[in-house]
């Protein structure tokens, strides 16, 4: 009877022993494969081949240097480290480029067209390219504006279209509209042209007379010029009624006062 109680409980001793062994080697093994799978591990040499390693995955992801460049080549920005894959964005000043006397830049964009990154890239600024324009303006002489031309291209030859230019005469003078000063020439700037005109001395006509009748006429006598150099002789032959009448002098502005020609000047058409 002992050898039987001795027995079962060298039975129940084996049994206990080989579940806390079990219990072992599950939770080990949950372990394993909730960390690690069977694929990330590898034979670490030929020797020891029935020993799996982990081998882990790399997160790192490749970067790279995008260059943004002016026209002639001149650095705007550089942008280290840029993810792979990313779109590449540039934040400097908007590119310019200098205007020549006859052309216009705009900046539009990049060249080439900017992409995804896949590698170090540099981009160039691409410009536009326009004839420049000016402004010409056409004045009369005396600083009045008759026309103004907008927006007129480099190169061309400017045109007045308004109606030709006037000046009032005076009594001295009269103006014949002859051009432009300074002389019409092809636009490379904004340009300003003042009407030119052709002065003159005004001519008048004089006309004389005696007892209502004219014994004379002047035409195209200069302003200016005295009475007293161009009056009729002092002596007037009277055919009709056979007698000569030696004149005393003449009035000129109807007052029946003889005046002193000499004193008088042509400004206007007279009759005496």
């Amino acid at each position: 009877m002992k050898q039987i109680f001795s027995r079962i409980k060298v039975f129940f001793s084996f049994l206990l022993t080989l579940g806390f062994i079990c219990s072992l080697c599950c939770c080990n093994t949950k372990d394993f494969s909730s960390n690690t799978s069977i694929s990330n591990y590898s034979s670490s040499n030929h020797s020891n081949s029935n020993i799996l390693k982990p081998v882990e995955k790399s997160s790192t992801v490749d970067t790279y240097t995008i260059t943004w460049v002016n026209y002639d080549n001149s650095i705007l920005e550089i942008d280290y480290d840029v993810p792979y894959g990313t779109m590449p964005k540039y934040d400097g000043n908007t590119p310019v480029r200098e205007d020549t006397s006859s052309i216009s830049f705009t900046w539009i964009g990049w060249t080439p067209e900017v992409s995804q990154v896949v590698s170090d890239a540099t981009y160039k600024a691409e410009f536009s390219t326009k004839a420049r324009t000016f402004t010409v303006t056409w004045l009369n002489y005396d600083n009045s504006v008759l026309e103004i031309d907008n927006n007129v291209e480099y190169g061309t030859f400017p045109s007045y279209d308004g109606e030709i230019p006037t000046r009032l005469e005076t009594e001295e003078y009269i103006y014949s509209w002859v051009g432009w000063t300074p002389y019409v020439v092809s636009v490379t700037s904004d340009a300003t042209y003042v009407a030119t005109f052709e002065q003159s001395v005004q001519k008048y006509s004089i006309t004389w007379k005696y007892n209502e009748k004219i014994i004379k006429i002047d035409e195209f006598i200069e302003y200016g010029t005295s009475l007293d150099s161009i009056r009729p002789r002092d002596t007037i032959s009277e055919t009709d009624m056979g007698t000569i009448t030696t004149l005393l002098g003449w009035d000129c502005d109807g007052d029946n006062e003889i005046d002193d020609l000499s004193q008088i000047i042509v400004n206007r058409n007279m009759t005496i």
